[in-house]
C-alpha cells in the first residue's frame, strides 16, 4: 500500500508473505526533495527482528556494474513492450552480470532497494502506476533512483483521465542503485540501442 501526498508517495507498506516479512517506508522531506529526511525498515513478523534499511543503503558498497544484476519484467499482456524489451536483453546482459526475469514489480523493488542477490536495477517496459507506488516509497528512502524510461520522475497525476477519457494509469519503470546504473539502463534502453 502506498499513500500519496500532493501526487507524490510518502508512505508505504510492503507485505512479502513468503519470507513473512513487512517493510515500510517514509519520505518525510520537502516536496521537491522528500528523501531528505526517510526512514525505511524491514520487520521480520517471526522473530521481530528490525533492519533499518536507511543505514544498510548507506553501509553498503555498490558493485561495479559488471558484477551487477538487472530484474526485467516482460508483460504478458502487451506483445509490442514485450518484444521491444526482449529486444533489449542482450545488450543488458552484455553490460551487467546476469539478468534475472522477475515478473512481480514490488519484489523486484524491494530486492533494488534492500541491495538484495546483488540486483542493481530494474526495468519494466510497461506497468500500472498502483503496482510501483509502494516500491517507489522503498526504493527513494534507500537512495535508489526511480524514473521512466526517459528518466523522468513517475508522474502520478497520470491517474486522471487522457484525451480518449481514460485514466493513464501506466508507465516505464527504471530503479537503480546508483546513478551510474541508472544512465547505463538508460541508454540500453532508448530505440537507437536495438
Amino acid at each position: 500500500y502506498a499513500v500519496l501526498v500532493e501526487e507524490q508517495p510518502r508512505v508505504a507498506a510492503i507485505f512479502d508473505p513468503v519470507h513473512n516479512v513487512v517493510y515500510s517506508a517514509c519520505l518525510m522531506g520537502p516536496y521537491d526533495k522528500p528523501e531528505q529526511q526517510a526512514v525505511a525498515r524491514a520487520w521480520e513478523i517471526s522473530t521481530g527482528h528490525t533492519v533499518d534499511l536507511v543505514e544498510l543503503a548507506r553501509r553498503q558498497k555498490l558493485e561495479e556494474l559488471r558484477s551487477a544484476g538487472i530484474a526485467v519484467h516482460l508483460p504478458r499482456n502487451d506483445p509490442t513492450a514485450r518484444a521491444k524489451m526482449i529486444g533489449r536483453l542482450g545488450k543488458i546482459a552484455d553490460t551487467f552480470d546476469s539478468v534475472y526475469m522477475l515478473n512481480a514489480g514490488i519484489p523486484a523493488m524491494v530486492l533494488v532497494a534492500k541491495g538484495g542477490a546483488g540486483i542493481a536495477g530494474f526495468v519494466n517496459p510497461w506497468t500500472n502506476l498502483h503496482d510501483i507506488a509502494p516500491g517507489e516509497v522503498l526504493c527513494r528512502a534507500t537512495r535508489c533512483l526511480v524514473t521512466d524510461w526517459d528518466g523522468k520522475p513517475i508522474q502520478y497525476h497520470g491517474l486522471v483521465p487522457n484525451q480518449d477519457g481514460n485514466p493513464h494509469t501506466r508507465t516505464s519503470l527504471i530503479v537503480a542503485r546508483n546513478k551510474e546504473a541508472h544512465s547505463r539502463l538508460r541508454e540500453l534502453l532508448q530505440p537507437h540501442t536495438c
